[in-house]
């Protein structure tokens, strides 16, 4: 599910961001980069949540 919505975030993000940025050379690829790091840092934060809470999981 974490990939299926990577992929999603990083599509969305790709077109959005490109489309309303206000700096004129945006990259395409900052967006999936962009992407891919947030998850991985929720994903992170979620098994750092879930040794210090394991009664909430």
């Amino acid at each position: 599910m974490e990939a299926l919505v990577f992929l999603i975030e990083a599509a969305v993000y790709s077109i959005l961001l490109y489309r309303y940025s206000k700096v004129e050379k945006t990259k395409r690829w900052h967006a999936p980069i962009y992407a891919l790091f947030a998850n991985v840092a929720s994903f992170v934060a979620g098994l750092w949540m879930a040794y210090i809470m394991p009664g909430y999981f």
